[in-house]
């Protein structure tokens, strides 16, 4: 195991990335429909746990395409919804069988699709399958960027007039975790386990935070988080933090401490301490999950649609046998939105 950890952080050092986004693609529209993101990617996961268990591998594939329907020029009124792969609402990956883990079908789920109605400036009402609102908080201390939700969300960005640049209300049926297509919970759509309060704030184009107040399944949970850029510092570049509280039943609380730091134009690293509580619920992103943990990742981006990344994490000092001791990941993604855009299938016109 020894061996296989200095195997990991080597190739951490030397192939990139803690996650396969790196920043949000760049839409292409035209009059009727925008295309928001169409990446595709695999990675090689390797993980073993705390009980004395072998050691596990899997080569993994990753589609993900999401799209938008205008059904007015001025997009007042809209349907927007995205596929992607992973069968349970914390995973974005699915296997294809090789390795230790069993295998699942090339399929991809619709994980999100909802109307949109934009009233008046600055305020959206949205009605149907959602993602969850994080504001600043990271995967890693929330929730999984692929988690999903069905019911009502109504979402202020009036700076202007309320200070906060954004505040959300949200009420939904946050369940069936292991059924991520929509068809099979479009029956959940007026019931509620789940609400969140959120609000945001922006200081200029470096300080972004972020509370909010959720109420999932009777549990009780407060977060604050902040992203810094403290580039000047010539140390970072950034540091990210994430609290939580839990305020009732397995009261608890943790936090993730990530910086980043770009160490040539085409490479970054990022690192950090996290300490999520066992009773958290699985819910955040799957490399993580819950315990104590230190993580370091890098990406390198080959091109502006082309990155290699790579993640690896260790449990460290727990109470109890953390299922997922180590996990590490290295793979690559293509974000497709560029070779789309030289086709003209959209004007050739990105905004």
């Amino acid at each position: 195991m020894e061996t296989l950890l200095k195997l990991c952080v080597l190739a951490v050092l030397v192939c990139g990335a803690g996650s396969a986004q790196s920043g949000d693609p760049e839409p292409l529209s035209n009059r009727w429909v925008e295309l928001n993101q169409f990446s595709v990617g695999t990675r090689l996961v390797v993980f073993d746990d705390g009980a004395g268990g072998p050691t596990s591998w899997a080569l993994q594939h990753q589609e993900i395409i999401e799209g938008t329907f205008r059904f007015d020029t001025l997009g007042k009124f809209s349907l927007r919804a995205a596929v992607a792969d992973g069968d349970s609402i914390a995973a974005g990956w699915s296997n294809t069988g090789a390795g230790s883990s069993s295998g699942s079908s090339y399929r991809v789920n619709l994980k999100k699709i909802y109307l949109s109605a934009k009233p008046i400036s600055g305020v959206e009402i949205q009605y149907g399958g959602l993602g969850i609102e994080r504001g600043a908080s990271s995967a890693i201390a929330s929730y999984s960027g692929d988690s999903y939700l069905d019911g009502a969300r109504i979402v202020v960005a009036r700076p202007q007039d309320l200070f906060f640049n954004e505040i959300s209300v949200t009420k939904a049926w946050l369940g069936d975790l292991n059924a991520p297509n929509m068809f099979n919970r479009f029956r959940r759509l007026g019931g509620s386990n789940y609400q969140q309060y959120l609000v945001a704030k922006k200081f200029g184009k470096r300080f972004s935070s972020s509370a909010d107040y959720t109420n999932q399944w009777g549990s009780k949970t407060v977060r604050q988080a902040v992203h810094i850029g403290v580039a000047e510092s010539r140390i970072f570049d950034a540091v990210q933090f994430d609290l939580y509280e839990r305020t009732n039943g397995t009261r608890a609380n943790g936090f993730n401490f990530g910086v980043e730091k770009s160490v040539v134009r085409r490479i970054s690293l990022s690192g950090g301490f996290t300490a999520i509580d066992k009773n958290y619920g699985d819910l955040n992103d799957d490399a993580f999950f819950h315990g104590d943990r230190v993580y370091a990742g890098a990406n390198v981006r080959v091109s502006k649609s082309f990155c290699v990344f790579s993640l690896v994490n260790r449990a460290v000092d727990n109470n109890y046998a953390v299922p997922n001791l180590t996990h590490f990941h290295v793979g690559i993604n293509y974000d497709l939105l560029g070779a789309i855009a030289r086709t003209g299938l959209f004007g050739g016109k990105q905004i």
